[in-house]
């Protein structure tokens, strides 16, 4: 095992080099039906997370409460991470992977600077696993607590006599299987009213959409949903069953008064940091594109 990116005396997270790629992470670029579409799948997934790469890296390095003498070793690290994926991935779908879990790495990094206790010295005790939950439970808590990971492929029948494509969740330590016909039932929908890039992105502040299975993070990396246009890939592949539909109420969209929904965030955020703390640019445009409100 190569050394942690940041000393545990610095900060409670530890950072590893790992080239694993998450669970089903490429599931959607191996699934594309020709040789160019696999291509361009890849393509335009690694050119989103290298653009995402510099970002979060940059807003690391930059950052004021990372100490002179880490940013040191956080140079070298990243140097040596790109050296051994250079060295060690020979495809696409390698290369996305190291990309992506560098992306989550750096993201957790930045909260853990961003955080009220990132001088603390003590290790932290490791949290036990919560309850396993039932698909209605889990359903239910994702749509509140949006600290969940998403993910989709092939995975073994309960007889192991075929693979069935299926969706993943990471929930509070618990890992659930989604079946194909319930996939857009439990995992939620986010539908995007604010402002699209030119190639038809929605363009979240401080946030991301994956372009190899949709699925849309925050500006403080937690998930928003995956967008309705991989579900219709998913039944035009007769991944999932054509008749499935998702309900509005399951649809991460903004609420039907804009102005409402916007005042609401506002409330809820002087209530959790006080009524003089400063809402920065960034977050109205946030809370207004989440509440389906015109943009500065």
């Amino acid at each position: 095992m190569l050394p942690p990116l940041i000393a545990r005396k610095a900060l409670p997270t530890l950072i590893m080099y790992f080239l694993v790629s998450p669970v089903f992470a490429n599931g959607y670029c191996d699934s594309r039906q020709t040789q160019k579409d696999y291509d361009n799948c890849y393509r335009v997934n690694i050119e989103a997370q290298t653009r995402l790469l510099e970002k979060n890296y940059r807003e690391v390095i930059n950052h004021p409460n990372l100490p002179a003498d880490n940013r040191a070793k956080l140079e070298q690290n990243q140097n040596e991470w790109t050296d051994q994926v250079n060295s060690q991935c020979r495809d696409n779908s390698c290369m996305l992977s190291a990309l992506e879990n560098r992306n989550s790495q750096l993201r957790k990094l930045y909260q853990e600077l961003q955080g009220p206790n990132t001088t603390a010295t003590a290790p932290k005790k490791a949290a036990s696993a919560a309850p396993r939950l039932t698909l209605e439970q889990l359903k239910a808590a994702i749509r509140k607590d949006h600290k969940y990971e998403v993910g989709f492929g092939q995975v073994p029948n309960q007889s192991r006599t075929r693979l069935d494509y299926a969706g993943l969740i990471t929930y509070q330590g618990q890992q659930y299987v989604i079946p194909a016909n319930r996939i857009t039932e439990i995992i939620p929908t986010y539908v995007h009213t604010g402002e699209v890039s030119e190639d038809g992105w929605p363009k979240i502040p401080g946030g991301y959409c994956r372009g190899v299975d949709q699925v849309c993070k925050d500006s403080t990396n937690e998930t928003l949903g995956v967008l309705p246009a991989f579900w219709a890939e998913l039944k035009r592949q007769k991944l999932i069953p054509s008749d499935v539909v998702t309900a509005s109420t399951e649809v991460a969209a903004p609420v039907a008064d804009g102005e409402a929904c916007y005042e609401q965030k506002m409330a809820d955020f002087r209530k959790e940091n006080g009524e003089e703390a400063m809402i920065i640019h960034d977050q109205i445009v946030e809370w207004e594109q989440q509440c389906g409100l015109p943009t500065e």
